[in-house]
């Protein structure tokens, strides 16, 4: 939180930053995995998500089997994570 120039705000308001960021952030990891999904991977990830009993174990089965999925929304979320510091006009 220091990196976003939050340090001294009020604890509620950091909890609504953390909430919104991993909000962003689970997003983008979603969009990544869509991205980089076969379709048959596309179809596995829209029956996960139209049954919500075991979805993380079955979305994480999936991306286990995406290759450079990690490397890749890592690159995206510090990507994020810059463009959001540059739009608090930080650095």
């Amino acid at each position: 939180m220091v990196d976003l120039g939050t340090q001294n705000a009020p604890e509620a308001e950091k909890a609504k930053i953390v909430s919104m960021l991993s909000e962003r952030f689970n997003d983008l990891v979603m969009e990544t995995m869509i991205g980089m999904a076969s379709s048959e991977q596309r179809e596995q990830i829209n029956k996960a998500l139209d049954n919500p009993e075991g979805t993380e174990e079955k979305l994480v089965n999936i991306a286990s089997e995406i290759p450079g999925l990690a490397e890749t929304a890592e690159d995206s979320m510090l990507k994020e994570y810059e463009l959001i510091k540059h739009a608090m006009n930080l650095k």
